[in-house]
């Protein structure tokens, strides 16, 4: 998914609402449908997949992951070495941009995930980064589990998860680091009655990654989560600043300024039209996604397009930032009261 032509991703715009609609006008099938054999069999059978994949994956000699997980592994060994890794070059990254030569070498993301995948590094190398996904995916399904327990979905919640072929790809064969992310920005979402849980819950999933949770911020100030905002930015603060504080200047470069500057990417969807337009459609994207609480009020289904949108209409567009919208996706088709659930 990552690497196809930006028309492919097209398809989600036709597939996932038609999705939505069959579910809506089947649901009482599809939840007895959840409880039957024909379900755990198959359960069943993909997980014995997956764990034969995964397997595999461990034994290999090799290792071939995306960019970022090298990057991780380089800045827990510096950490471990009583280093900054904020302060060393272990992430170049050279492009032009109107008529300048930019670099940047700095880690491009905020340091919750160093944490999170150094016990495995440490023990396994490069391969840490699977094991530690892995336990992400697990808590994932386990999330599911127990939230659609009650409704009867709780089986074909987990199939839907062990069966997405693109997820379990990106995350267990590149090594990607959006699972965690998407993970936590979901358990904030769930728990926005309780605005100090919430806040909680965002603040860790913005020290795991900028985005999505940059997005479910300005959600939260859209809708007057107000005490749930306030929480989220002393966390990360708190958590942040004894990296960061030892050279400002680099960490806004890296993280902030990097994205605004860097050039669309070739898997970009605004490839497909003229230059002169990408920035307006951008930034269209953009403010429809951030707006989308103003005039769409369906709990799961807010983050689910928002997130699409800004996807699809962004400069970087990567196939593994789909994996945000996933989580969300499961909840807006299986929830049974989804229709009714708003914010």
């Amino acid at each position: 998914m990552g690497n196809h032509h930006p028309l492919v991703r097209l398809t989600l715009l036709v597939t996932i609402p038609g999705c939505y609609l069959f579910v809506g006008k089947f649901r009482e099938d599809i939840k007895n449908l959840s409880t039957h054999k024909v379900v755990v069999i198959l359960l069943v059978l993909v997980s014995i997949l997956r764990v034969g994949q995964f397997s595999r994956k461990m034994l290999k000699s090799e290792v071939k992951t995306e960019d970022i997980a090298v990057v991780y592994q380089k800045s827990i060994n510096r950490l471990l070495d009583g280093e900054n890794p904020y302060r060393q070059s272990l992430d170049p990254y050279p492009f032009h941009y109107k008529g300048n030569d930019h670099y940047f070498d700095r880690p491009k993301y905020t340091p919750l995930q160093i944490f999170t995948y150094a016990p495995f590094v440490s023990l396994l190398g490069l391969k840490g980064v699977y094991v530690g996904n892995l336990v992400v995916y697990l808590l994932l399904g386990l999330f599911l589990y127990r939230y659609f327990k009650p409704s009867g979905f709780h089986y074909l919640s987990l199939l839907m998860l062990v069966g997405a072929e693109f997820l379990f790809n990106k995350v267990f064969s590149k090594g990607v680091n959006d699972l965690l992310p998407a993970y936590l920005a979901l358990l904030s979402w769930h728990s926005l009655t309780n605005e100090k849980k919430a806040g909680c819950y965002l603040g860790f999933s913005f020290l795991a990654k900028q985005l999505p949770a940059g997005l479910f911020g300005l959600w939260f100030l859209i809708l007057k989560k107000w005490k749930g905002f306030l929480i989220t930015v002393p966390i990360v603060l708190v958590v942040s600043l004894p990296f960061f504080l030892s050279d400002l200047k680099a960490v806004y470069e890296n993280l902030l300024l990097f994205n605004l500057l860097r050039p669309v990417r070739e898997t970009s969807l605004l490839l497909v039209i003229p230059p002169a337009f990408q920035k307006i459609v951008s930034l269209f994207g953009l403010i429809s996604a951030i707006t989308l609480p103003l005039y769409y009020k369906n709990k799961w289904g807010i983050p689910f397009i928002g997130l699409t949108l800004f996807i699809m209409t962004s400069k970087m567009s990567p196939g593994n930032y789909f994996i945000w919208t996933f989580p969300f996706l499961v909840m807006w088709l299986l929830d049974q009261k989804s229709l009714e659930k708003t914010v």
